[in-house]
């Protein structure tokens, strides 16, 4: 293998992606990834500026010695809105003991609801077929 290709396999590794994710986000069989990471396939500038372009690294970033790989920043989050700025002061301020009392208490409640809903439902679905049987009983 020559030092270009060795220059862009250590580059190609820096970046830490599996056969599978190179695969999804390049294109290929998982085998070929895993071959190319083992350094059994050639590594020439056409398959280099294939990986840098669907993995949107600056061109010619593979071949920049000492892993100086330009990987892109990650995209920047929006701002968040200002009700949820507000939301998130007010979280903050509560004390974290409260917190533990106030998720417990949810929980709670949460599995009183579920239990009326479920009893609710199954009277819904008993109440027309009792309604069946007593008719009939009448008949």
């Amino acid at each position: 293998m020559s030092d270009d290709a060795l220059i862009r396999l250590d580059n190609l590794k820096a970046l830490k992606l599996t056969p599978a994710e190179l695969s999804a986000k390049v294109g290929g069989r998982n085998s070929y990834w895993n071959d190319m990471l083992a350094g059994k396939k050639s590594f020439g500038e056409k398959i280099a500026r294939k990986i840098e372009d669907k993995l949107s690294l600056q061109r010619g970033s593979l071949d920049l010695v000492d892993g100086a790989t330009a990987v892109p920043p990650p995209p920047e989050k929006p701002p968040a809105s200002p009700e949820a700025m507000m939301l998130a002061h007010l979280f903050d301020e509560l004390p974290a003991d409260d917190l533990i009392a106030r998720a417990t208490a949810l929980n709670a409640a949460t599995a009183a609801i579920l239990a009326v809903l479920s009893e609710l439902h199954s009277r819904t679905t008993a109440a027309p077929a009792q309604a069946a049987k007593t008719k009939k009983q009448r008949a």
